[in-house]
C-alpha cells in the first residue's frame, strides 16, 4: 500500500472569476457579473459599481442569483460608444476628474502689532 501525501492544509482551490459572455448578447435576458465585466472589458469590481451606482440594472430572478439585464448592457455600451457614458467610477473629491479652478487672491494679511500702535514695523 501506497502513502498519499496529506491534502494541502488551509488552501482553498482557486475560484474561477472570468467568464465569457453570451456569444449573441440579444439572445439572452440575463448575465452574471463576471459576464457583464467581460463583456465591458473592466473587472468584475467595475462592474459591481456600475450597478451601485444604477448605470447597470441587477434583477434576481432566483434567490441569492443576482444576474445583469442584458437590455441595460446593451444600452450602456451603446452610451460609451457614442460618448455620453459618464466615466466608469467617479469619486466627489478626485481631483483628476474635476477641472482646477483659479485660485483665490489671498486676503490681505493683518498688520502686525507694533504698526497698529503706530510703532513701524510692518
Amino acid at each position: 500500500m501506497t502513502a498519499q501525501p496529506p491534502p494541502a492544509q488551509g488552501r482553498k482551490p482557486k475560484r474561477v472569476t472570468s467568464a465569457l459572455p453570451p456569444a449573441d448578447l440579444s439572445a439572452v435576458a440575463f448575465v452574471t457579473d463576471a459576464q457583464a465585466a467581460a463583456y465591458l472589458g473592466v473587472s468584475i469590481r467595475s462592474a459591481r459599481y456600475l450597478v451601485a451606482e444604477g448605470k447597470l440594472r441587477r434583477v434576481y430572478p432566483r434567490p441569492r442569483a443576482a444576474r445583469v439585464t442584458a437590455q441595460s448592457l446593451l444600452e450602456y455600451r451603446a452610451a460609451i460608444e457614442e460618448g455620453r457614458a459618464p466615466k466608469i467610477w467617479t469619486q466627489p473629491g478626485n481631483v483628476h476628474d474635476q477641472a482646477q479652478a483659479a485660485p483665490a487672491p489671498e486676503p490681505e494679511k493683518k498688520k502686525g502689532i507694533l504698526s497698529r500702535w503706530g510703532l513701524g514695523g510692518g
